[in-house]
């Protein structure tokens, strides 16, 4: 099988913000080679002797394989939204790796109650375990991320049932699917990327999810506004990145229901106070932020 492999060299400091980026476009699954990290483990163990190879002064860059289906979507104009923070080269490979990755894709837990289930993985539940089953073959996010994992922690401590909810950047739809989980009336998941979309509506049928309880919309909400109308939502989730979130605060003011929540993902921790003045701004108190890894998300309420 075909893929494009994807190397895009940037700086040591530029890396975390490149890697949101890519998480802005569901591309979750990369390799990550920082050179400062890296000596900085070198210069910190406790070594007879370090070869001089291994000191490495060069440029940093993250690493990633598509198939050919996705990288049509998932590449498109990717050059240009990078161009700032390094150069992109794109080279198609053959190899017959392809579903190899499978064998180390087990289910795992987040927070205290969600399971992420692969669908080619049986799970025996436990006790009050909430299974996300997910068909993650098209590289979207499959909840490995900590982006992703702190949005979907919010979800779980926060969601009270009977919500309605709009997952903004969905991507596999795990977010919008887990708040029907979770007891959600209905749930609104949109996203730029026709192909998010797509594999929303499979992975929604894969959760047994009702007719009439998700809804996908495929278009950019900050182009276009009107996309959704006359709507009011008690739970709006963005787990995008700052930048974006920024941008979208005022217009997230307008589609929340009075009382309502916010929850904001993507961010790294450099951009963290930028996003907290912007959700400040709109009218937003913020009630909670929680942080892994370098990541951060944000929960705020609406009353007005």
């Amino acid at each position: 099988m075909k893929w494009t492999r994807t190397t895009i060299t940037t700086t040591p400091q530029q890396i975390e913000e490149l890697a949101a980026v890519l998480i802005a476009r569901h591309i979750e699954a990369f390799e990550i080679f920082n050179p400062d990290e890296q000596n900085q483990l070198l210069d910190e163990g406790e070594w007879d002797y370090v070869e001089e190879g291994l000191v490495y002064d060069g440029p940093a860059h993250i690493r990633f394989y598509l198939d050919e289906e996705n990288a049509t979507f998932l590449t498109h104009g990717l050059a240009e939204a990078v161009d700032h923070l390094g150069k992109t080269e794109i080279t198609i490979v053959e190899d017959d790796w392809t579903d190899a990755w499978r064998e180390f894709y087990k289910p795992f837990k987040i927070g205290r109650r969600i399971v992420i289930r692969p669908h080619w993985e049986e799970y025996m539940a436990e006790g009050d375990d909430v299974i996300f089953t997910i068909d993650p073959g098209h590289v979207f996010g499959t909840g490995q991320h900590q982006s992703t994992a702190l949005c979907i922690q919010m979800i779980e401590t926060h969601l009270q049932g009977g919500e309605n909810v709009l997952d903004i950047g969905c991507g596999s739809g795990i977010l919008s699917i887990i708040s029907l989980l979770l007891g959600a009336h209905h749930a609104t998941a949109m996203d730029i990327d026709p192909m998010a979309t797509k594999m929303t509506d499979t992975n929604g049928a894969l959760n047994g999810i009702p007719d009439g309880k998700l809804t996908t919309l495929h278009g950019n909400l900050l182009a276009n506004p009107n996309l959704i109308k006359n709507k009011k939502f008690d739970l709006i989730v963005a787990n995008i990145v700052a930048d974006v979130v920024i941008q979208l605060a005022p217009v997230v003011k307008g589609l929340i229901a009075h009382g309502g929540r916010f929850i904001a993902g993507g961010i790294i921790a450099e951009r963290a106070n930028d996003v907290e003045q912007a959700l400040e701004a709109a009218g937003f108190s913020v009630d909670g932020k929680i942080t892994q890894e370098g990541w951060v998300a944000y929960y705020a309420s609406l009353f007005y």
